[in-house]
């Protein structure tokens, strides 16, 4: 057994010596100090937690990447101004105080985040009141399912969307964690006041959430390496979307509801349309997989499948991101068997989302940022999650192969993948924007690191071929029936 198995990722907790954190600070199982670890003392690499507050530069250990709350992050954090710029462009919705614009005052959540967990929520009460419990605190990372993360447990809708939209305004200002003030609108929506990413946010009587989260984070590293001696596989899924189309320019989508059922292989899903709830779009659910080739027969035999089921041969499949005005399709790639956490979330983003981005026709750019927002994923009830960010790409065979080949390279290696230029204001704006041209030299120098990765060399035929047409920028045509690209009948070799 390699000696790296054998010791897993270790976690510390950096700070300035704060009298205030010494409560937060006695609760720690893991090693805490004003000074970073050595390199590889007892652990195979640090996860470094900082707590400091300052501007100072870090200097890490060996093996380990960037520390968690980048102090970057939390300067512009704590700008208001620039803070909800950032948010909005995510598409967060923000309000300066706990009124809407009618002067209703509204219950006020204060959520304290830790990664990706809303570690409980408190409500301040309608007019900022003393602050209360709402609900029974949650423990984040608990061992059975919890399905999707709107859905996860019997909490009121309200308290649910507070803790959402905590969890995303803590992600998309690129910290590690912080309390959110969050108020909810007498529209049911919720609205980020304010995000504090300061280290006393530890102090008090959140201490014992944020020591237990960190300790949390040991555990998942040590039951990782354990899984690592054990041979564990990482498993790929996918839930790409299509729409029908009547033939011609003026042809009319076809409900998908007409020819599946909601559940199944081949399904279908829903979009709001006003009041009405109606299921225009085709799903493909194909069994997953643990390599590229294999997920992608088994997508073609879904495929397959549903145009088996279709009486119609002239309707046309459109892929892409948004080939019918107000029908956004996605193409989510399911994960398991490696721990989810914010740093495969950021390297998802900047190794996946960032250069597929320059494939995009022209309409896919009007899904964000409702659909498609930077770090959009979905805990599911198999213990994986979904990364749910990316259009549907399955536009043709070559490119659905690169991608699916791409998130294999990235969630194995996802250690050796450090940059995070989706960290810069101007390339998130550009990515929501579309603007290719400002991505494509980040693009490409992601794409360089990943041709250095071991995984690389295996799938290197099908990721070649997608980094040929991303150097060009070379879109996909949304408009396009995908079928011939595929031979699904009637279409044939």
């Amino acid at each position: 057994m390699p000696q790296e198995a054998k010791r897993s990722m270790g976690v510390f907790v950096l700070h300035a010596g704060q009298p205030e954190l010494a409560r937060f600070l006695g609760r720690l199982q893991v090693p805490a100090g004003t000074a970073p670890p050595r390199p590889n003392d007892g652990r195979s690499a640090w996860t470094v937690v900082s707590f400091r507050g300052d501007a100072k530069p870090i200097r890490m250990p060996g093996g380990a990447g960037g520390p968690m709350q980048p102090a970057a992050a939390v300067r512009r954090a704590s700008d208001a101004r620039r803070a909800a710029e950032d948010l909005r462009r995510h598409g967060i919705r923000t309000a300066p105080s706990a009124k809407d614009e009618r002067g209703t005052i509204h219950r006020t959540f204060v959520v304290p985040v830790f990664g990706l967990d809303a570690l409980g929520s408190f409500a301040s009460g309608a007019v900022g009141g003393p602050m209360l419990a709402a609900g029974t605190l949650r423990r984040p990372q608990v061992p059975e399912p919890r399905g999707d993360n709107d859905a996860d447990a019997p909490r009121p809708t309200a308290q649910r969307r507070a803790e959402r939209a905590a969890v995303r305004a803590v992600y998309a200002l690129g910290l590690d964690y912080g309390v959110v003030r969050v108020r909810t609108g007498e529209d049911g929506a919720a609205y980020v006041v304010s995000v504090d990413a300061s280290p006393l946010v530890a102090a008090g009587e959140f201490a014992p959430l944020f020591a237990s989260a960190v300790n949390r984070l040991q555990e998942a590293e040590d039951a990782a390496a354990r899984a690592g001696e054990g041979g564990g596989t990482l498993l790929l899924g996918m839930d790409p979307e299509f729409v029908l189309k009547k033939p011609g320019p003026e042809g009319k989508i076809v409900s998908a509801s007409r020819y599946f059922e909601r559940r199944g292989r081949v399904g279908c899903d829903s979009v709001r349309i006003g009041d009405k709830i109606v299921y225009p779009l085709a799903e493909l659910r194909p069994s997953p997989a643990a390599e590229p080739r294999e997920l992608l027969r088994n997508l073609y035999a879904a495929m397959r499948l549903a145009a088996s089921r279709i009486d119609d041969v002239s309707l046309e499949w459109l892929a892409g991101g948004m080939p019918a005005p107000g029908l956004p399709l996605g193409g989510h790639i399911h994960v398991s068997g490696v721990a989810l956490n914010a740093d495969l979330l950021r390297a998802m983003d900047n190794y996946m989302a960032l250069p597929l981005a320059l494939l995009e026709d022209e309409p896919t750019k009007r899904r964000r940022p409702r659909y498609g927002a930077l770090g959009d994923f979905r805990r599911q009830f198999h213990g994986g999650f979904e990364y749910r960010t990316l259009p549907s790409w399955i536009v043709s065979p070559a490119v659905a192969l690169g991608v699916i080949s791409l998130a294999k390279v990235v969630c194995e290696h996802v250690r050796e993948l450090r940059e995070r230029p989706l960290a810069r204001p101007e390339l998130q704006a550009a990515y929501y924007a579309g603007d290719k041209e400002t991505l494509l030299p980040a693009a490409l120098a992601r794409w360089s690191e990943l041709e250095r990765t071991a995984g690389y060399a295996r799938y290197a035929k099908a990721l070649d071929g997608l980094k040929r047409r991303i150097e060009r920028a070379e879109p996909w045509n949304e408009r396009q029936d995908v079928r011939p690209a595929w031979k699904i009948p009637p279409y044939r070799v």
